[in-house]
């Protein structure tokens, strides 16, 4: 008879389990998407960024970098699709497509993260501020480049806190807020002493910046040297580009045109396709505005579209503006530089030739190929179309050319009473803020707005109001920091961030080939 022993327990193989997602991380992930959409304006709770990454972080907890990937991947989905829904009143199907691929930019970090996590431990935890200001970097290159949900815009209502604009730009706010949510999950992770220094720590970064910007603003001192009128016409998104509804929109800006002459005046600023035709092309139209300035006897930017002929039936559209001065003289037109995708082209179009006949209810456009500053009484200036204002390098760019002051003009009425135009608005005192210069914007039914070189709010007009918003404004002092050295921060970070990949990729294949 044959006896078989039983094992002893020493000798027993001991078969690691892979870790579960449950229900309740992905509750936790999906709660931090949803809490960081109510950081961005128009909600004044911005504070909750600083938290809004803690129940992931806790989510994630021994899991393993494909389960990283997948709970940050509905973390982003749960964040885009309630912080970005209003883009569907544009294009639905570029709304879906976008909402999925900015999901990505989420979940490709923490990934990277969670395969950190198995080689460096809780080292790991100091790369993740440069993976997600990487990403953020990443987001502003090429023509998919939508960079409108960058961290750092949750704290558009905390004006001290973003005078350490000029230094880095707005991605440095963006690492101070990952660094704040991985310190106070350290602190809540902990216990004891250690709990309370990891607090103790997350309230000292935050105070920080707050006491070095109420002491700027203490001291900053502007003085006005022009006055601005925004015209806000307040015309329907959709009935505007009616052939039979074209002479009414110049009827209101005449109107508005007036209004804001008589109450003194030097630059008035038309919207985002202000006048909704090819304005050099239409001599009818041309004149009207050429006599709006003669008689007004103010300068004018205005918002159009512009067409170049490329051969027998072949044309280039742009989205333009140009300059009036005194006299009725248009400048050389200014022609957007950065299109939205999906909404204005669909990207790599100019490319891959199929692409031209993808339609998901977008423009055709052709964006501009060059910096161009328009010249002004005041001096020389930025006509910033729309989206424009959401790309910090673009925008310093102009300003090392000699920019005095920036003009931000949009239509935002495809957005209806949604967070977009909030948001949008916004953005662009974040553009003041990192170059030191005033910026102005006109919306064809708001928020028109204009904002002094520290981010404060000027004036301010009101969503979907016909009305003229005056503003008196000072010019350009100085060139800061981030003017002369622009996105050196996010690019040392995406660095950063490519030697982790480089070193992850190094230990994975020495263990995977017993290299030592």
């Amino acid at each position: 008879m044959i006896e078989v022993s039983t094992p002893t327990p020493e000798a027993a193989i001991v078969l690691e389990e892979k870790p579960k997602i449950s229900r309740k991380d992905c509750l936790f992930a999906l709660t931090g998407g949803l809490a960081l959409t109510f950081a961005y304006p128009p909600f004044p709770t911005g504070f909750l960024a600083y938290f809004v990454l803690v129940p992931l972080l806790f989510a994630l907890k021994g899991k393993t970098p494909k389960q990283h990937l997948g709970l940050a991947y509905l973390f982003g989905l749960a964040f885009n699709a309630t912080a970005l829904f209003w883009t569907w009143r544009v294009t639905l199907p570029g709304t879906i497509a976008m909402i999925l691929i900015l999901a990505f930019y989420w979940a490709l970090p923490f990934w990277i993260f969670g395969l950190s996590k198995k080689l460096w431990g809780r080292r790991a935890y100091l790369l993740l501020p440069f993976l997600l200001v990487g990403l953020e970097y990443f987001r502003t290159l090429g023509e998919l480049a939508f960079p409108w949900t960058n961290l750092s815009y949750t704290q558009s209502y905390y004006t001290s806190w973003l005078q350490v604009l000029p230094f880095a730009g707005d991605t440095l706010l963006s690492f101070w807020i990952v660094l704040l949510n991985i310190l106070i999950f350290c602190g809540l992770e902990n216990s004891g002493k250690k709990r309370w220094l990891g607090f103790a720590a997350a309230f000292a970064l935050w105070l920080a910046p707050g006491i070095y910007g109420a002491q700027v603003l203490e001291n900053a001192r502007t003085e006005p040297v022009m006055k601005v009128a925004l015209l806000q016409g307040n015309i329907d998104s959709w009935s505007k580009w009616d052939a039979a509804f074209t002479q009414n929109s110049f009827d209101v800006y005449r109107a508005l045109t007036f209004v804001a002459a008589a109450q003194g005046a030097d630059f008035l600023v038309w919207p985002e396709t202000g006048a909704p035709c090819y304005l050099l092309q239409e001599p009818d139209y041309l004149y009207q505005v050429m006599a709006m300035a003669q008689v007004a006897k103010r300068e004018m930017l205005v918002g159009t579209l512009a067409y170049r002929t490329i051969g027998p039936d072949q044309y280039l559209y742009y989205n333009a503006a140009y300059h009036f001065d005194t006299l009725g003289r248009p400048s050389m037109p200014y022609s957007k530089l950065h299109l939205v995708p999906f909404g204005e082209t669909i990207p790599f179009s100019g490319q891959v030739r199929v692409l031209k006949d993808i339609h998901v209810g977008q423009a055709d456009f052709t964006p501009g190929d060059s910096i161009l500053l328009l010249s002004s009484s005041f001096g020389p200036y930025a006509a910033l179309i729309c989206y424009e204002v959401v790309f910090p390098d673009l925008v310093r760019r102009f300003v090392l050319k000699g920019a005095k002051f920036l003009v931000n003009v949009t239509n935002d009425g495809w957005y209806g009473r949604t967070n977009g135009p909030y948001q949008h608005e916004r953005m662009a005192a974040f553009r003041a803020v990192e170059n030191r210069i005033p910026l102005v914007r006109a919306a064809n039914s708001g928020i028109s707005a204009a904002f002094d070189p520290y981010g404060r709010v000027i004036s301010e007009g009101e969503l979907f109001k016909k009305q003229v918003v005056m503003a008196e404004i000072p010019l350009r002092q100085e060139t800061t920091f981030y003017s002369r050295w622009g996105d050196f921060f996010p690019q040392g970070c995406f660095v950063v961030s490519l030697l982790a990949c480089f070193l992850l990729a190094e230990g994975y294949l020495k263990r995977r080939f017993g290299i030592t």
